[in-house]
């Protein structure tokens, strides 16, 4: 039950800033994708359930600030979600490298997935050079914002007690950070 109120919190917060950050015509109109972020972390960080609840909350989130059909979102946040799940127990989670990278691989699934659904009805057609300008921006954004958003449910899950991470250094039992 907690963690369902820290998901919600983290993505009201998303989509708030997802919402703030303004879409550039130099970086194609991509936008940091801090809701598929926020999938991405519980699929490195929870049940392949949770991941199943994050992806269609952000999906349909990410749809209804979009313009894109009700729906479609949700399909390809769960299965970069799920896709990204199967990698648990092979990566560090905590890494900022791991966040990175899952963040950048993850948004350019999710791009391209999302756009060749838009392309098959008919809802969006973008020059080559469009679409790749904005696959690598936002492929950018996301190693920069994922190992953020990484930092700060994580946090708010040490915050309210859902993750207790401890490091021992010298026999002294400490708080571990990034």
């Amino acid at each position: 039950m907690i963690t369902a109120i820290v998901m919600v919190v983290l993505m009201i917060i998303g989509a708030g800033l997802q919402v703030l950050f303004p879409a550039l015509p130099f970086l194609g109109q991509a936008k940091p994708p801090f809701l598929l972020a926020i999938v991405l972390y519980y699929a490195l960080n929870r049940t392949p359930g949770t991941v199943l609840l994050a992806g269609l909350v952000a999906g349909l989130l990410h749809d209804l600030l979009t313009e894109v059909p009700l729906g479609y979102s949700s399909i390809v946040f769960v299965l970069v979600g799920v896709v990204a799940g199967r990698f648990r127990n092979l990566v560090l989670p905590d890494s900022r490298v791991t966040a990175g990278f899952f963040g950048m691989m993850g948004s350019l699934a999710a791009q391209v997935l999302l756009y060749a659904m838009l392309v098959r009805i008919d809802a969006v057609w973008w020059p080559f050079g469009r679409l790749t300008v904005r696959l690598l921006w936002g492929a950018l954004l996301a190693a920069v914002v994922t190992p953020l958003t990484f930092i700060g449910a994580r946090r708010c899950d040490q915050w309210v007690g859902i993750v207790k991470v401890r490091e021992v250094i010298d026999g002294i039992e400490q708080p571990m950070g990034w």
